[in-house]
């Protein structure tokens, strides 16, 4: 990016199209309020990224803003990234489910802001994506750190990606099934993920995951 595109990133976001998908009107209404302050116009509000699209509109940017619990913000985030695949996407995550971040990264988000710092950090967030940096409250630091796969949770991990059950993967490794279930809920939450088919999608999707090497792990 040239010092002149940078420059028109961080001083002017009025040419930036902006779309907003908020489950009701209450979200939506203090999303708006937000982003006035922030003097950034929205080309187009919807409950739903799907109706986002029927909209027929192109955006550069979307911002997220749902109720709901940790599984229902996760699928919201799947389904804005899904039907907005190439589009820059932040969204508004409750203070209150900081364990859940990584998984919302994971799920296509760029850019995290804290719904209790909503007004005061939503600008810096669009400009930081903008950038093409990824962008969380810095108290989610922590939460979003690595955590180190052991070597017993990859080999796991690698048979569980092979079509083995939590019997053979026991079987094949000398371990009762107890301790392969709790090497995977281990290796679940250090991923982000919370099912044998997330944890496989993830670990095999080639920009993301941890690559087919784990495979030769497993026979290891």
């Amino acid at each position: 990016m040239t010092s002149t595109a940078i420059q028109s990133t961080y001083s002017n976001l009025t040419s930036c199209a902006v779309g907003v998908v908020a489950s009701d009107g209450s979200l939506r209404d203090r999303l708006l309020g937000a982003l006035a302050l922030a003097e950034v116009e929205i080309g187009a509000c919807a409950p739903s990224a799907t109706r986002l699209v029927d909209d027929s509109a192109s955006f550069d940017l979307v911002i997220l803003y749902q109720r709901g619990d940790a599984a229902v913000l996760i699928e919201s985030i799947g389904e804005t990234r899904t039907a907005l695949a190439d589009t820059t996407l932040v969204v508004v995550w409750p203070a209150t489910d900081e364990a859940n971040a990584r998984r919302a990264l994971r799920a296509g988000a760029d850019g995290l802001v804290s719904e209790a710092d909503l007004e005061t950090t939503l600008l810096a967030t669009i400009r930081a994506v903008r950038s093409g940096l990824t962008c969380v409250p810095r108290r989610l630091r922590a939460r979003l750190d690595s955590e180190s796969l052991s070597m017993r949770e990859k080999q796991v991990l690698g048979m569980l990606v092979r079509g083995c059950t939590n019997a053979e993967i026991a079987s094949r490794l000398f371990l009762a099934e107890s301790t392969v279930k709790s090497h995977l809920s281990s290796a679940y939450t250090k991923l982000g993920v919370r099912s044998r088919k997330d944890a496989a999608t993830l670990i095999l999707d080639p920009g993301r995951g941890l690559g087919p090497g784990i495979l030769a792990i497993s026979a290891a």
